[in-house]
């Protein structure tokens, strides 16, 4: 890749790669995490499926809610962004200056 289409497309490529290996190792973090809960609190295999199925669904309704407070907050007090904006050019300061760059 490096030699037919450049430096660019390598790292695009290179990127893209490192970016599904991330996302696999989660899922799999996930897994293990779903198996220490399930063992943890003794959930019989028959039930695994429901209660997975049960946190899904909760797990989307609580999102659902906190994107509603998120919105609602935003709406009612729109000086709450300042604070947000301004903390997110100072972490990437922060960040280049412990990594070095």
């Amino acid at each position: 890749m490096f030699v037919t289409r450049g430096s660019g497309a390598a790292a695009r490529i290179l990127r893209c790669g490192l970016a599904f290996s991330r996302k696999s190792a989660v899922a799999i973090d996930n897994i293990f995490v779903f198996v220490i809960i399930f063992s943890e609190l003794r959930i019989p295999p028959e039930y695994q499926r429901r209660v997975l199925r049960f946190g899904i669904a909760g797990a989307l309704v609580f999102r659902a809610l906190l994107i509603g407070a998120g919105i609602t907050l935003i709406d009612r007090f729109g000086w709450v962004t300042y604070p947000v904006r301004g903390a997110h050019p100072v972490r990437g300061v922060a960040d280049a200056l412990r990594r070095g760059t």
